[in-house]
Order: C-alpha cells, then structure tokens, then sequence
C-alpha cells in the first residue's frame, strides 16, 4: 500500500488531519463498489482537503528550494548556456523580411518596396538607437494612427 500524508502539525501547533480514512479493501466492502476505480477515486478523495491545505500553507521560496535542491529543477531565470540573448541586429535584413513575411506581418496589401524598404532603415536604426528614443517614437506613432 502506498504511504499518504493523514497528520500535519504545524510549528504553531495547528493540525490538520484526516479524519476515520478507510483502506482501499474497507471502501469497497462498505460502499459496495463494483469497479476498483471508483474504490481507488474515493480512496484518493479522503485525503483531498488535508493535501489542500498542506499546499496552500507551503511558502513559495520553501518549494523552489526543495525543488533545486532535490529535484535538481532550475529557475526558469536562470541561465547557464553562457550565451548571449539575441536581438534583432545579430540577424540579416533578408532573414528577417523572410521571417515577417512568413508570419503574414506584412499583410497582402501593403507588401512593396516603399515598405520593404521601411523595414530595411528602421532596423538599421533599431542597432544604433536609444531604447528611450525608440518607445517615444512608436508611441507617437501609434497615437497618430489610433492604433
């Protein structure tokens, strides 16, 4: 048979536990279950309310902890490729029009040179310009066009 948690004391000395749980071989003789699931389901049932609450009282730092430390699980922060993220400027201006466009963010329309050539100018600006200078430029751009 397999272990379940069915008495918590907490430092505070609060305790949660399960009260008159029943052995798989108990439920079915007493309820008359047909199927072993359904023996199993109300099995699992009776430890629902203290698993809750053993969960919610856990600290988050408390979890992450145990599960670096036992489980060898990472922080989805942190990274250990020792490689640099990539942005826009380590990429060629064909590769990045080929991407847009197989995105479809082109649109059908609008797709000539007038724009093709946007794009090539506004990622060269993009390698050399100011994050700042940037944000306030497409603000007023998408104030102007209601966007």
């Amino acid at each position: 048979m397999e272990k379940k948690i069915v008495k918590v004391i907490y430092t505070d000395g609060e305790q949660d536990e399960v009260k008159d749980w029943k052995t798989i071989e108990e439920i079915k003789t007493v309820f008359y279950y047909d199927a072993d699931w359904k023996a199993n389901r109300h099995f699992e049932r009776q430890f629902y309310k203290i698993e809750k609450d053993i969960l919610w009282n856990l600290y988050d730092d408390n979890v992450k902890d145990y599960a670096k430390d036992h489980l060898d699980l990472k922080d989805e922060d942190d990274n250990d490729c020792d490689c640099d993220d990539k942005d826009v400027s380590d990429f060629e201006d064909d590769e990045i029009m080929a991407e847009l466009s197989r995105r479809k963010l082109f649109g059908y329309t609008n797709v000539n040179i007038i724009t093709v050539d946007l794009f090539t100018r506004f990622s060269r600006i993009i390698t050399v310009a100011d994050n700042k200078d940037l944000e306030t430029i497409i603000l007023d751009l998408e104030k102007k066009y209601n966007l």
